[in-house]
């Protein structure tokens, strides 16, 4: 446990000394007005001005990336890459566990999605549509007297769309 703490320790410092200038160009931050997601048994997670911030990695023409988020509605991890498909096209692929936070329903989410990308003042802004499914656990009936009720799996599909600032 020392171990962990003293590495963690290591990073934090090296982060925080380490000029802005050498750090800048491998941070972002992401803003997602909306996502919906639904399932077939009209169960919903949604999640509204989730605003994530990441670190991302450059390896040939392919940029992978981990960020987390909260939002309105919901926390989110991500993990994924932005590859290049022309001009100034991507696609993104990303794997996102969510937790809704109104009744406590976990998900984790797998998507694609095809966006946008232009330079504002040297820093990249990509714009970006995606369809996300996968499975999640949603609460059979939620209230405030009621968010300790059992859950039961079931499948979410829907879609985002975010606007990144240095992706």
């Amino acid at each position: 446990m020392r171990a962990t703490l003293s590495i963690l320790a290591v990073l934090v410092v090296t982060s925080v000394v380490a000029p802005a200038a050498a750090r800048a160009d491998r941070y972002f931050v992401d803003v997602e007005p909306v996502a919906i997601h639904a399932s077939a048994d009209d169960h919903q997670l949604a999640s509204m001005f989730v605003v994530s911030a990441g670190r991302r990695a450059a390896v040939g023409g392919v940029t992978g990336f981990a960020a987390v988020g909260a939002g309105l509605l919901s926390v989110s991890a991500r993990a994924g890459a932005l590859v290049p498909l022309g001009h100034a096209w991507v696609a993104r692929v990303e794997l996102r566990p969510q937790l809704a936070i109104i009744c406590a329903e976990p998900a984790v989410l797998g998507g694609v999605g095809l966006g946008y990308r232009v330079a504002r003042d040297g820093a990249p802004v990509t714009v970006i549509a995606a369809v996300e499914s996968g499975p999640g656990w949603a609460r059979t009936s939620c209230g405030p007297d009621r968010m300790l009720g059992p859950t039961e799996r079931t499948w979410f599909t829907g879609g985002a769309l975010s606007i990144a600032v240095g992706l």
